[in-house]
């Protein structure tokens, strides 16, 4: 890039070494004697200022070495190709050209330039005050004195420009910058300069031939975005500054709302036809803003020919506006860009609708201009088939939920991800405000997914006492059966749900019906051992003997050894012709029946009788593994004394002590390794068993396994350790013990996130804290370059933000997409995260404002 570079941009060219987190700078003073070694600026980043279409500007500070400046703003640009380059050569050379004496009281001085093999760094003077844009913002008002004063200085800057053959092309207010202010410490006259010259560009020939449409839709000449770019002239390109100073003008002094409607009700845009002036027409700077003005006023023709269509170029950029809008949940400048005509219809690469996307993010006031707008309601996803409303549903946004559905949202709308309707999606996520609304508009109760399962299965399934009286209170069948004919208290037995399973006994439910296999809630329990439940139901009368037609075939080893009938299968195996190893519809022997149930006489009977002891079923399961997995150590004590394989795994590539490892099952795990149970060995997945028992959280078995040599640094096929997973799950103790055993912190995933990540994601406050007590590095990040905080703040988890800000993250640490932490905790509209940032020091801008006070 140097060498094509003008001799007086090379001037700007800082020699830079860069070293950690530190850029330095060798500066051969002009006043230093000639021998002297070079003076070294040392500079580190402080936060991110803002983002722009042309790149990102940081604030850095110097630390060492300074003279002139303690602070600067550095605009660092990405260059991936040579268009790119030659695109930001043309910017440096304005700049610095810019940057002269004899401009700078208007312009933004450069302080140099440096740059990598891919990224470009311009330093320029730092203005605390902001831009013009946050100020009315923050300030409401400028008064029409000092709004002169400011359009003044604007236009010297902009004739200033023109005289020398360049054009601006992005004047807006967020590109003008405060200097000084009357509100500033001390009082000062506004004294404003120009800012940002990605797109500026000097005007050497008849025509400016470009491909794309520059500069920003809201502040442009409405010739210019209607017109193919190919066709637009030297002056479009002048008086078109004129025109985004008038824009900008207006902007100042009004509120957004103010602005917005007046936009709306065409005393800007929408009245003026007649075509921007000719600068041969316009003789001086006032005569150019006071034309303008006057033909604003004056004109009252239609505005329609002028506003974008799809097939006009500009249209994209409207569209790209609109989503910004939404992203940083600026309502006003939504109503703005659905006003003006922009088409509101259109999604984005992941397939999402600006109204999708408002959904899901839950602002109201965004959703009602949409609809309002015309926006379609039931677009739905790229993804997902999803719609507005079903995305709304699963954020649990209940006042957008409610929008939707009074405009006319499809209550019973499927998704494709399972057959969920915004009930059922309700339900699942535990929503009960949610759930109640939905019900409350006659939503389908008994609405089943693909799998059949109907909202009342969705809620005992997740043990949801609430929400289960309050579908059996509009209707639902309690004893419904899914495809595999599950009933709701088979799912809150299976799920071990005690609080679920008594609600369904108080309210009626049949508790000894079974699915098709003959599996009742008494089952279901006992083979996840949840013993609370078990006594739940045996209190309330479940028969342990009474499958789904209430008896036994006859003849049948399967059933007699399902409802454990001992005398039964002795008398049938003494019968001519008894099948030792029939199976049932899930390739189960009862051998391994027997095991799974934990029924010692029958596993020693059928052992005798010569069944197999490696017989496997439909998932591989053979009798060891089936005691294993459900707890039972005196069957496979009696299995092993019979040299069962504890080698034997599954179609997952799980083993008999990875599987009882998993229930936590701490006996049967403990009588397994002393048998040689082999206890490095991973599944396909590459979790081990102490994995796969510190993801469960159980404490003891990962005690065992430890004793027993399990390597506690093994890592899955996507690098979790034990560490990791049982600090995602949010088991404390687990954590405390692995790092008892120096489990390292510092391990991450292929994604990149490290225990403390995955905690803070998940939003689990003892895992954070006793992490950080621990010495956990708070400012890793993962490959998205987003830290522990940010992923705290996306997820709203209050309490771990507070931690990490306590010692110390890096409040502007941004997302992947861009925005700092407060900017995110904005988009959720979480006041008390916003007001803990803002303690800490964030810096607010009008998005922050608009949502705190809201």
């Amino acid at each position: 890039m140097d060498e094509t570079l003008s001799d007086l941009v090379r001037d700007y060219k800082l020699v830079t070494r860069h070293e950690g987190v530190f850029t330095i700078h060798f500066h051969s003073d002009p006043d230093a004697p000639p021998s002297s070694p070079c003076r070294q600026e040392r500079w580190r980043r402080v936060r991110t200022l803002g983002r722009g279409g042309q790149g990102e500007v940081i604030l850095q500070t110097c630390i060492e070495g300074g003279r002139y400046f303690t602070e600067r703003a550095v605009k660092r640009i990405r260059l991936q190709n040579g268009n790119s380059k030659q695109h930001y050569k043309r910017e440096l050379e304005s700049i610095v050209k810019f940057s002269h004496d004899r401009y700078s009281k208007y312009f933004v001085k450069s302080l140099g330039w440096y740059a990598t093999s891919n990224k470009l760094y311009m330093a320029m003077e730092y203005f605390p005050e902001g831009d013009l844009y946050s100020y009315i913002s923050n300030h409401q008002i400028v008064t029409e004195e000092e709004c002169s004063l400011i359009t003044s200085q604007i236009l010297s800057g902009i004739a200033l420009m023109h005289e020398e053959g360049f054009a601006h092309r992005d004047v807006k207010p967020q590109n003008i910058l405060i200097y000084r202010h009357p509100q500033s410490p001390p009082p000062s006259s506004w004294w404003v300069k120009l800012a940002d010259f990605g797109i500026s560009k000097k005007l050497d020939t008849e025509t400016c031939w470009t491909s794309l449409v520059p500069g920003t839709p809201l502040y442009m000449a409405p010739e210019i975005l209607r017109c193919e770019p190919r066709s637009l002239f030297i002056n479009d390109y002048k008086t078109a500054d004129i025109w985004a100073v008038e824009i900008s003008t207006l902007a100042s002094q009004t509120t957004s709302q103010r602005w917005a409607a007046e936009l709306h009700d065409a005393t800007m845009l929408p009245k003026s036809l007649d075509p921007v002036p000719n600068s041969s027409d316009i003789t001086t700077t006032d005569d150019q803003i006071d034309t303008v003005f006057i033909r604003t006023e004056s004109s009252s023709e239609s505005m329609e020919m002028l506003l974008p269509r799809t097939d006009r170029s500009g249209i994209s950029q409207m569209v790209q506006e609109l989503f910004n809008a939404i992203d940083s949940v600026d309502a006003g400048m939504v109503g703005l860009l659905v006003n003006s005509g922009v088409n509101i219809n259109i999604p984005d690469r992941t397939g999402r609708t600006p109204l999708y996307l408002s959904a899901t993010i839950g602002h109201l006031e965004i959703t009602r201009k949409l609809l309002e707008g015309g926006a379609i309601i039931e677009a739905t996803d790229g993804f997902g088939g999803r719609t507005p409303l079903q995305s709304a549903v699963l954020n649990g946004h209940i006042d957008v939920v409610e929008l939707l559905i009074t405009y006319g949202a499809d209550i019973e709308v499927i998704d494709g991800l399972g057959g969920f309707t915004p009930l059922g999606c309700a339900v699942s996520m535990n929503y009960k405000a949610v759930t109640e609304l939905l019900l409350n508009r006659k939503a389908n109760v008994e609405a089943a997914t693909d799998s059949g399962c109907t909202p009342l299965m969705a809620a005992a399934r997740n043990g949801s006492e609430d929400l289960i009286i309050l579908l059996l209170e509009h209707g639902a069948d309690i004893n419904a059966t899914d495809e595999r004919g599950h009933t709701p208290i088979v799912w809150a037995a299976e799920s071990g749900s005690a609080e679920a399973v008594q609600v369904l006994i108080q309210r009626g439910v049949d508790f000894n019906a079974g699915d098709s296999s003959g599996l009742s809630a008494l089952r279901a329990a006992q083979r996840m051992d949840h013993v609370v439940v078990k006594q739940l139901l045996l209190e309330a009368g479940a028969d342990i003997s009474t499958s789904t037609d209430n008896k036994v075939v006859d003849g049948s080893l399967i059933e007699a050894t399902k409802h454990g009938r001992t005398s039964l299968l002795v008398s049938l195996l003494k019968l001519k012709g008894a099948d030792v190893e029939e199976r049932d519809a899930c390739g189960c022997t009862p051998l391994i029946l027997a095991a799974s149930e934990g029924c010692v006489n029958i596993v020693e009977v059928l052992l005798d009788n010569g069944a197999n002891i490696e017989a496997s079923n439909l998932a591989a399961y053979t009798p060891l593994m089936s005691a294993a997995d459900n707890g039972h150590p005196s069957v496979v004590s009696i299995l092993l004394e019979r040299r069962a394989d504890v080698r034997s795994h599954d179609h997952e590539g799980r083993t008999s002590l990875a599987l009882a490892a998993r229930k936590g099952h701490t006996s049967t795990v403990q009588f397994l390794l002393s048998r040689n149970a082999p206890v490095h060995w991973p599944n396909y997945a590459g979790e081990t068993a102490l994995m796969v028992a510190a993801q469960f959280g159980h404490t003891q078995v990962v005690e065992s396994l430890l004793t027993y040599g399990a390597s506690i640094e093994a890592s899955d096929n996507e690098g979790c350790t034990s560490l990791i997973l049982a600090a995602r799950q949010g088991y404390v103790y687990t954590v405390r013990l692995l790092l008892e055993g120096e489990a390292k912190m510092d391990r991450r995933t292929i994604g990149g996130q490290s225990a403390l990540i995955e905690a803070s994601k998940e939003g689990h406050e003892a895992v954070v804290e006793l992490l950080l007590e621990e010495g956990a590095a708070f400012e890793t990040m993962d490959i998205h370059g987003e830290t522990a905080l940010v992923h705290a703040v996306k997820r709203n988890h209050e309490a771990v933000v507070t931690l990490l800000l306590q010692i110390g993250a890096d409040l502007e640490a941004e997302a992947e997409d861009g925005p700092t932490c407060l900017m995110i905790a904005t988009r959720n509209r979480n006041k008390p995260i916003m007001d803990l940032l803002v303690r800490h020091g964030a810096k607010k801008g009008w998005p922050y404002y608009r949502a705190r006070f809201a």
